[in-house]
């Protein structure tokens, strides 16, 4: 809990309003006591002696002056309550400056990193295809239905044409919707063929991956509270298409981009992963949600399955985060 800063400071019509009531008060017992003695003793004459003016001198003083000194102590204590007050305030507003400037900062660098990742992506050329088309036609012609189909070693895939015949082949090797050991050797050898395609590739992909994945740390490193951090994990995961979503799936399922696993299942990066691709629904579904001890061999090396159900649910790694589902 952070503590509750006042900054009701007091003005000066209410510090001569305290002033005026301490030394109204001191006034009065003053008189009081003056009140008193004349009428206790005014059955005697007015004495002409300067002994009797002495003691009379003592008596008021004897009384009044620990009022004025305690009526100086309350003001002394009123006083420095009012600088206390007005220290933790102007504290209060460095305070609030400082994270202010520290969050603009934080944000400049954020978005000139993220320019600097799309600008790398806007970079890619391959032959005729640039950008983010070269993207969509890396998965076009190397990781959709269509291509990743002819892994299954069945005569018939031969005779698929186009992705839909492809993703209605799929559904009939795994009309139950279960961990399916063909589907998974299906998805163990795309990997492999990703990673080969990859390789051929990294010229132009390898930057701006590693770029994005360093993006993501650095957010989750940032002394930022959780819900910030997810607020501009989120603003990030928005500007990625959905052939760049892909690209970064497979990568976190090779040795080299596994890493980037861990801020996918803490962030939710593939919430928007939807697709009718049934072998990335039965890997993001079936593979995700089946226990380690019962899942197929997935990946090179009996490497584990790098991601969680929260990596494509937002829901659930909000919950893993103790963040209210509607933040």
């Amino acid at each position: 809990m952070k503590e509750k800063i006042s900054t009701d400071l007091y003005s000066d019509e209410d510090f001569a309003e305290k002033l005026l009531k301490v030394g109204g008060a001191v006034i009065f017992f003053t008189l009081g006591v003056a009140l008193f003695y004349f009428l206790w003793f005014h059955n005697h004459k007015i004495s002409n002696n300067p002994g009797d003016w002495g003691a009379f001198g003592d008596y008021i003083g004897g009384l009044v002056n620990p009022a004025v000194g305690l009526a100086t102590v309350i003001l002394v204590i009123f006083s420095i309550n009012i600088q206390r007050r007005e220290l933790r305030a102007s504290l209060h507003e460095m305070k609030e400056a400082n994270e202010a400037a520290s969050r603009m900062s934080f944000e400049q660098s954020l978005f000139a990193w993220l320019e600097n990742y799309h600008s790398q992506i806007r970079d890619i050329a391959v032959g005729q295809h640039k950008g983010r088309k070269f993207l969509l036609h890396f998965y076009e012609y190397h990781l959709s239905p269509l291509q990743t189909i002819r892994f299954s070693e069945q005569k018939s895939a031969t005779l698929i044409r186009n992705d839909f015949e492809a993703n209605q082949f799929y559904k009939q090797i795994n009309p139950d919707g279960k961990v399916n050991d063909v589907l998974a050797n299906i998805q163990f050898r795309a990997t492999l063929d990703y990673t080969n395609q990859y390789l051929l590739h990294r010229t132009y992909l390898d930057a701006p991956f590693r770029t994005l994945y360093h993006l993501i740390r650095w957010i989750d490193e940032s002394p930022l509270s959780v819900a910030e951090k997810w607020h501009y994990c989120t603003l990030v995961n928005s500007q990625i298409s959905w052939p760049e979503l892909v690209i970064i799936y497979y990568r976190g399922l090779t040795k080299e981009g596994e890493k980037f696993a861990k801020y996918a299942n803490k962030y939710a990066l593939f919430d928007d992963l939807t697709t009718p691709d049934e072998l990335i629904r039965f890997a993001t579904h079936e593979l995700t949600s089946c226990p380690e001890d019962q899942r197929p061999r997935v990946r090179d090396g009996d490497a584990p399955w790098p991601y969680s159900e929260s990596a494509f649910d937002s829901s659930k790694a909000k919950k893993k985060l103790a963040l209210p589902t509607d933040f």
